[in-house]
């Protein structure tokens, strides 16, 4: 009899080694899913900050490039108009000034020194020596950062000075067109008005020719005035 009841036993109480896999495959279900779950979690809080950094992104671009302390946007091409120019020779000097006016409806800042191609009447590029400090004025001194407020007035320019005629000399070269390019500004200015300027001559060789920085137009008083179209 006692037999019999060690038989039942043991038939309704499963084994010890059962009751341990039972709870290793449970416990290895739980590891796996909060594993599926962490990966999950990463991958939405990436997709997360993509899209953040992405939406930063587009606002640095679309905003305009401000310069520190100026509080004013570098001016670009669409915005500008160069042209109204002054050209007078004074004791073998040739001086020209050329206007830089914001046809825009928003203030904007230039800084720096253009660069100027001179062209023949033949079509062909004239070589020149270029430098920025020598003449008078605010303009051939430190470049500072000019702010061009919306108008149909050119408020900002610069001054070319170069030689006309010296004495026993002969070999000046006539100017036709001059192309200009502004500091930090895509594109090159090449306005009809350049053309209507035939009494502007390059001379000496190498053909030296002093640049100034960017003034604003109050500065170039005193120098070539302008001949507004």
């Amino acid at each position: 009899m006692s037999v019999i009841e060690r038989t039942e036993q043991t038939g309704t109480d499963p084994p010890e080694a059962e009751v341990l896999i039972k709870e290793a495959r449970r416990r290895q279900r739980l590891r796996w899913l909060s594993i599926v779950v962490a990966a999950t979690l990463l991958a939405i809080a990436g997709v997360a900050l993509g899209a953040h950094l992405s939406s930063s992104a587009r606002k640095l671009s679309a905003s305009p490039h401000t310069h520190e302390g100026s509080g004013r946007p570098s001016c670009n091409r669409n915005q500008l108009r160069v042209g109204g120019l002054g050209a007078i020779a004074n004791l073998g000097t040739g001086i020209m000034t050329i206007r830089i006016t914001n046809t825009s409806r928003s203030a904007c800042s230039l800084k720096g020194w253009p660069t100027l191609v001179f062209v023949s009447p033949s079509g062909s590029v004239l070589a020149t020596n270029v430098s920025h400090n020598g003449g008078p004025g605010v303009g051939f001194q430190r470049p500072t950062r000019v702010t061009l407020g919306p108008g149909t007035t050119p408020s900002a320019g610069f001054v070319v000075l170069s030689r006309d005629f010296p004495a026993e000399n002969f070999t000046c070269q006539n100017v036709s067109v001059i192309r200009v390019s502004l500091p930090s500004v895509a594109g090159v200015f090449d306005e009809t008005g350049f053309r209507q300027i035939m009494e502007y001559h390059l001379c000496d060789p190498g053909h030296p020719v002093i640049i100034s920085a960017i003034v604003k137009s109050s500065a170039l008083s005193g120098f070539a005035p302008p001949n507004l179209p």
